[in-house]
């Protein structure tokens, strides 16, 4: 995928933080992965599958992906359903961008279903990040749950020409995103902005929250994130 310039772009979990807005129709996930019961990643987009009969939850997984959940309108870009009990039980999210409209929204939960069908098999944890919006399927609770992994990155090679001064700016405008967000309300936990930085380019940001979660826990989370920027794109215009 081709990136403009100064985006940054994050999905972690039920957070979302996405610096400059992408409009671009994607036909296949940006990034999936597989997990097992233990967290560990079965396979993602670099593997070859090798699939066996199906489980119980496995079965219970199809089912729900095929049935109308993915049909309905997510509330505000959240939607979150659970089916099956005990062990078997599948518990789902989808986040939608706060920026993206109500029909791009459920296009992009409608087709993102018979993908993750064919990228995952039997899986205990699927996660499936397009541009628009995010899924997620698990055998434990995955709501109000602040988690910072796995995480998912994509890198403007490009380097900034002023380093301090852009840090400077990127600290403000993530900062004053990071607030907005986080006091959001128990619909949507979204803030965009842009800033202007000394070398007269423009900075565009955009952070978002599953909006089940605490004002706290969208905090730390966007925070811990915010901290990770430096170890992967520390002279980057974006990523």
């Amino acid at each position: 995928m081709e990136l403009a310039s100064s985006i940054l772009l994050f999905f972690i979990s039920c957070v979302l933080l996405h610096l400059v807005t992408l409009t671009v129709s994607q036909q296949s996930f940006l990034r999936y992965n597989c997990l097992s019961d233990k967290g560990d990643i079965l396979h993602n987009q670099t593997a070859t599958l090798n699939c066996t009969v199906g489980t119980t939850y496995q079965e219970n997984l199809n089912g729900l992906l095929l049935s109308g959940f993915s049909n309905s309108e997510p509330n505000h870009g959240f939607y979150n359903f659970s089916a099956g009990r005990n062990s078997e039980k599948v518990n789902v999210i989808t986040l939608c961008r706060g920026d993206v409209k109500p029909d791009v929204r459920s296009s992009c939960i409608r087709d993102s279903v018979p993908k993750l069908l064919q990228v995952c098999c039997n899986p205990k944890e699927l996660i499936g990040y397009y541009d628009d919006c995010m899924l997620r399927f698990s055998n434990r609770s995955i709501c109000e749950t602040m988690e910072v992994s796995p995480r998912y990155r994509m890198i403007n090679p490009e380097n900034v020409t002023s380093l301090d001064q852009f840090n400077q700016a990127l600290r403000t405008l993530l900062d004053g995103l990071r607030r907005k967000a986080a006091s959001g309300g128990s619909l949507r936990k979204f803030s965009t902005r842009n800033i202007s930085s000394s070398d007269f380019k423009t900075l565009y940001g955009l952070v978002q929250c599953t909006p089940e979660l605490f004002e706290r826990q969208c905090n730390d989370c966007l925070h811990t994130i915010y901290g990770r920027i430096r170890d992967c794109c520390d002279e980057k215009e974006g990523a």
